[in-house]
C-alpha cells in the first residue's frame, strides 16, 4: 500500500533536473561513490547533501509511522541504509528499541551520538537477525542504491526477520526520462524504475510492504 509518511525534499526535483544538466558520471569522486565525505558533507560538490545534520526534519514523520503502525514504547525499529541516524533518533526519542545498517563507515562514524551505538556497518545479509525479531523494517531512498541480487537479499531478509510491518521509501522516475535524470543526478543509482514497475516487482516476489514513491527530477511538461 502506497503511504505519504515523508514531507518533499528541501531541494524541490525541479531544480534538480537543472543541475543535472551539465553532470556527466566522470565527474563523481570515488569518496562520493562510496557515500564518503563528499556524499554527505561537502558543501563544495556539486550533487550530495552539502552537509547532513541533524535539524529534527524527520519528527513528524516517525509521529506518523509509530500511530500508523500501532507501535508502542519498546518496539524493534530496524532502519536499513540508516546513515547517520536521523530518522532513528526520532523513534529513538518515542522509546523505541532502534537498530540501524548502513554500509558507509563515514555515515556511521560521525551518526547522532544518542543512537551511534545501534547502528551497525555492513550490510543486511551480514547481520543474521533472529526471524520475526522486528515490529518494523524500513528504508528511506535505499533500495535504488543496491544492485539486483543486492535487493532481492534485501527483500528475502526483510520478510524472515520482521513480523510483517515493512515500509519503503523509494527514489523513482514515471519516465524513461525522468529514470535517465535520476541516474544523471546521482551516479550511486543502480535499479532505475517507475512506480508501477516497482509495485510490479514487488507482486513478482510475493513481497508484502508499504511504500512511499519520491520522483528525484523531474521532466518538463509531466
Amino acid at each position: 500500500m502506497e503511504i505519504d509518511f515523508f514531507e518533499a525534499s528541501t531541494r524541490a526535483p525541479s531544480e534538480r533536473t537543472e543541475l543535472c544538466k551539465d553532470v556527466s558520471h566522470d565527474m563523481f569522486s570515488d569518496d562520493y561513490i562510496n557515500f564518503g565525505y563528499d556524499y554527505f558533507d561537502n558543501k563544495d560538490y556539486f550533487v550530495g547533501y552539502h552537509g547532513y545534520k541533524y535539524d529534527g526534519r524527520f519528527k513528524e514523520t516517525a509521529e506518523k509511522i509509530v500511530e500508523h503502525y500501532g507501535l508502542e514504547k519498546g518496539s524493534k525499529v530496524l532502519e536499513l541504509g540508516c546513515a547517520k541516524g536521523y530518522l532513528l533518533i526520532e523513534f529513538h526519542k518515542l522509546k523505541m528499541d532502534v537498530y540501524g545498517v548502513d554500509i558507509s563507515k563515514y555515515a556511521v562514524d560521525n551518526a547522532h551520538s544518542d543512537i551511534k551505538d545501534r547502528l551497525k556497518i555492513g550490510r543486511l545479509a551480514d547481520m543474521n537477525f533472529k526471524e520475526n525479531y522486528f515490529d518494523l523494517v524500513l528504508s528511506k531512498e535505499l533500495l535504488p542504491h543496491l544492485k539486483m541480487d543486492e535487493l532481492l537479499q534485501v527483500l528475502k531478509e526483510t520478510k524472515r526477520i520482521s513480523k510483517d510491518n515493512i515500509f519503503h521509501m523509494i527514489q523513482c522516475g514515471r519516465n524513461e526520462k525522468e529514470l535517465e535524470l535520476m541516474k544523471k543526478w546521482d551516479h550511486t543509482h543502480q535499479i532505475l524504475m517507475t512506480p508501477t514497475k516497482w509495485v510490479e516487482f514487488f507482486n513478482q516476489n510475493n513481497y508484502n510492504c508499504d511504500y512511499q514513491f519520491k520522483v528525484l527530477a523531474i521532466q518538463e511538461g509531466v
